[in-house]
């Protein structure tokens, strides 16, 4: 029981991570003022 909750907030907590580097690099790639300035 615990070891499938552990994994299921593993794989929650990764999947979290992945989308917010995807969010963070298409909004980056996206206005590229931000890194000019």
């Amino acid at each position: 029981m615990t070891e499938l909750v552990s994994s299921s907030a593993t794989g929650a907590s990764l999947t979290a991570v992945t989308l917010t580097v995807i969010v963070l690099a298409e909004a980056l790639s996206a206005s590229p003022s931000f890194t000019v300035n």
